[in-house]
């Protein structure tokens, strides 16, 4: 499983998510979010209107879950057990 955060500078929602994860054991990888695999309007017509942009890739490369801002609910449930 692969874990890339796209974050922005001076974002709360980004270094809470980057905590988290941390503290959860989970690997990931942090990228700007000009880097995304979708531009900035791509990922506004998805929905999602804040960063950080987390995405969750598995061996394979295909798409496991995506989401938009600090989900601590969502980054517990892709913890190790």
């Amino acid at each position: 499983m692969t874990i890339t955060v796209y974050s922005t500078p001076n974002c709360v929602a980004c270094r809470q998510t980057k905590r988290l994860l941390t503290r959860q054991g989970i690997p990931y990888v942090e990228a700007h979010i000009s880097e995304a695999p979708y531009t900035i309007s791509e990922l506004k017509e998805l929905g999602y209107q804040t960063a950080p942009f987390v995405q969750v890739l598995d061996s394979t490369g295909g798409l496991i879950d995506e989401w938009a801002g600090f989900k601590p609910d969502r980054i517990k449930a892709i913890a190790p057990h």
